[in-house]
């Protein structure tokens, strides 16, 4: 039921990651730009690769949540 949820979720927020991926600097990271209080603006950033092998390291439902991600860093001819 926990991994249902965290897929749900990886399914929602998926959209979200790839946007990131494609708007950002390196199409091999995820650039998150986020307005603080006071009106200060950062950025945070992983690459995809960093995603990908932490979420791997769960087991099979971190590669399921990998590919629902958007993070692979395999690349489909």
């Amino acid at each position: 039921m926990l991994f249902d949820c965290l897929k749900l979720i990886a399914s929602i927020y998926g959209e979200l990651v790839r946007e990131c991926i494609d708007r950002g600097y390196t199409k091999g990271e995820i650039t998150i730009k986020m307005e603080e209080p006071g009106s200060v603006r950062t950025e945070k950033y992983i690459s995809k690769s960093e995603a990908s092998r932490e979420l791997s390291s769960i087991g099979p439902e971190g590669v399921e949540l990998v590919g629902i991600l958007g993070v692979s860093d395999t690349r489909q001819i």
